[in-house]
């Protein structure tokens, strides 16, 4: 409308030159605005399903006989294809034998099954030393769907930047490589968001809030350290809800070989590694193709069995503890598109491969939980003991009196005291009134005393309260009520755990 200077930007940017002069550029627009429109698109927001078609940034799949659907971004499109799906498949089948770079592959494959199967979006952080071929797996499996370079994504990014990014990638996959490189806020933010499948609300001119852009997608992510230390750094308490959403798994598949289970190509784990990046760096783009013409030719009858086979994998690998069960539904996820793919003819696997590979890695996950039934519980009890070893003598004052030879007390000088040690109970005293100042920062002061309660770390009082009254005094010769922590209890906690 008007000049219409948009329209004709668009057009001389294809190549083709709007007429200069002012009467044959309106002749020019009256006639693309007077040509008959035989054919229509619907332009949507973003990419992935729309019924039983999907949306990519480049091309649609699935049925369109309805009304054809059409995405436009003014983002760097990171899905390309060069080579060939049976020299990817050589890439695939290298991999085959490695748990953890099945799951990857297998990752890369899941993203489209989130929406349909109804499963939260989530991820998982393999950490381990340099050099490890934690990275190159990962970045292969984006071979999946274009170039690794432009489908890979660094953790040297911001909220706002990665948003876009995963808005982009909605019902697909994205990997995130070295943790170290991202703010600890950031990625505290980051995880929350991707989980969230939502970004920031945002205000328009008019004062009202725009749309919130939305999201489902599977992603990997690596670093040399885990999300915990690393959060650690920028004095940010790890809770649950991250270790939930970010699934850790060590990269040492402690075969000697780093991320690798054997060596099969070359003769040591760089050559293997090597002849990964040069294969993923040749062929590129097809499986991914492939994949989405697969799933969109029979997508409700493909669905139906993949919730089969997700009821089969979460069957086989139970748990008790009931919030790993919501981790244990984004591994069956996973298990289950590598099973599809396999099954499409994409990967080249084995039958089966997906399931045990996938299962292997939540074995290992599950391994690094401990024996607590409740992940909450246990990051705080690892809280308070933590606490109680940093401090000790620091801040807990002895109720061994000492005396000088002339029999006066000598009283240490205690700088910041938060309690009292008592070494003939092997009992730390706590008021409620420092306990909740001092060591409930970033927890819930009545949820920490449920879960110490309960789990046997304190002496209770009458009527099973969490204070009781000292049996002795303090050095001010008084008896306060106070909080009664068992240290052999705390100090047992890594054994049973």
């Amino acid at each position: 409308m008007g000049e219409a200077q948009d329209a004709l930007k668009l057009i001389a940017s294809h190549g083709l030159m709007p007429p200069r002069q002012t009467y044959k550029k309106n002749v020019f627009i009256n006639y693309i605005q007077d040509y008959p429109i035989e054919k229509r698109f619907r332009c949507v927001d973003r990419t992935g399903w729309y019924g039983n078609s999907f949306v990519t940034t480049n091309r649609t799949y699935g049925n369109q006989d309805d009304e054809q659907l059409l995405f436009n971004s003014e983002m760097k499109d990171p899905y390309s294809a060069m080579g060939t799906l049976e020299g990817w498949q050589e890439l695939s089948r290298l991999i085959e034998p490695h748990a953890l770079a099945v799951l990857s592959f297998a990752c890369a494959f899941s993203g489209q099954l989130v929406t349909p199967l109804d499963i939260e979006s989530g991820g998982f952080h393999i950490y381990g030393t340099s050099t490890d071929g934690k990275s190159t797996i990962t970045k292969a499996a984006c071979s999946v769907w274009g170039k690794p370079k432009d489908v890979s994504k660094s953790w040297r990014t911001t909220d706002n930047a990665l948003e876009n990014d995963a808005e982009l990638r909605n019902d697909n996959y994205l990997n995130l490589d070295e943790l170290r490189q991202a703010v600890p806020k950031a990625v505290s933010d980051i995880v929350y968001m991707l989980t969230g499948a939502q970004g920031k609300a945002r205000g328009s001119k008019s004062g009202r809030n725009r749309e919130n852009k939305q999201f489902n997608l599977m992603y990997t992510s690596t670093g040399e350290i885990a999300l915990e230390d690393h959060l650690r750094r920028g004095g940010i308490e790890m809770d649950a809800g991250l270790l939930l959403r970010f699934a850790h798994i060590p990269s040492d598949a402690g075969k000697g070989y780093g991320a690798f289970e054997c060596i099969n190509y070359g003769n040591s784990r760089s050559d293997v590694g090597n002849r990964i990046n040069e294969l993923s760096a040749k062929h590129y783009g097809h499986a991914g193709i492939k994949w989405l013409e697969y799933l969109t030719a029979n997508k409700d009858d493909l669905m139906l069995q993949a919730q089969s086979m997700l009821d089969d994998f979460i069957a086989k690998h139970a748990t008790k503890n009931s919030q790993a069960v919501r981790v244990l539904r984004r591994f069956a996820l996973v298990a289950v598109a590598g099973e599809l793919a396999t099954q499409a003819g994409i990967t080249g696997w084995q039958q089966g491969r997906s399931f045990d590979a996938v299962g292997q890695c939540f074995n290992t996950w599950l391994g690094t939980l401990g024996n607590g039934e409740n992940i909450e519980e246990t990051k705080i009890l690892e809280h308070f003991k933590a606490f109680f070893e940093a401090h000790g003598t620091s801040r807990f004052e002895s109720l061994t009196v000492i005396r000088h030879p002339d029999g006066e007390v000598i009283r240490p000088r205690i700088h910041n005291r938060v309690g009292y040690y008592d070494p003939d109970e092997r009992i730390y005293l706590v008021s409620s009134t420092m306990f909740k100042q001092e060591m409930c920062i970033g927890i819930n002061e009545a949820t920490a005393k449920k879960v110490l309660k309960s789990n046997g770390w304190l002496v209770l009082g009458e009527d099973d309260r969490v204070v009781k009254r000292m049996g002795g005094k303090l050095p001010d010769g008084s008896r306060p009520r106070m909080m009664h922590f068992k240290a052999d209890v705390m100090h047992s906690f890594d054994d049973e755990s």
